[in-house]
């Protein structure tokens, strides 16, 4: 007698379909949208930070050569597209991409656009002055540096700069 049985299949063989495919695409599409948009932010808050450093180096760097040299010396600090930052020397530093510096004020002016020139006494000292920085529609940050010390303040509030600077 013979059997003519066909083998019994133990096993199914396992494999994706079309649309389990492209849901698992689409999961992946959207853990990327998110992933770059969180970065995009962390990217903003460090070249915020950095241009806000270098703001602050840059002062005491101008103090420091007026002291040094025993005359008067001159930052520069203008704003608007790519703000930068004009040493005494001649050096000129840029703010880090993406962040502008859309405020410029003094006890005695204020301005959106422009250079603002600090003079520094043979002593090192200068007018108080305050200047934003915003990285994005929602990110700004004010670096206020206080004249005589060279003290620098970082402030997220626009009153309390004009209460130091006692601007209405």
């Amino acid at each position: 007698m013979t059997w003519n049985a066909k083998p019994i299949r133990c096993c199914r063989k396992s494999a994706l379909t079309l649309i389990e495919l492209i849901a698992v695409l689409v999961l992946c599409a959207v853990i990327a949208g998110i992933v770059v948009v969180s970065v995009r932010s962390h990217v903003a808050r460090a070249n915020l930070a950095s241009s806000c450093e270098m703001l602050m180096a840059c002062d005491s760097h101008a103090r420091h050569v007026a002291h040094e040299r025993g005359q008067p010396t001159r930052l520069f600090i203008g704003s608007g597209g790519r703000a930068a930052i004009r040493l005494p020397n001649g050096q000129i530093r840029t703010v880090a991409r993406g962040v502008k510096i859309d405020r410029l004020w003094t006890a005695r002016t204020s301005s959106r656009t422009g250079t603002l020139q600090v003079v520094m006494t043979a002593n090192g000292q200068s007018e108080t002055y305050a200047v934003r920085m915003t990285a994005g529609a929602k990110l700004s940050r004010w670096i206020m540096v206080l004249g005589g010390s060279g003290q620098t303040l970082v402030l997220k509030d626009e009153r309390r700069v004009r209460r130091l600077l006692a601007i209405r």
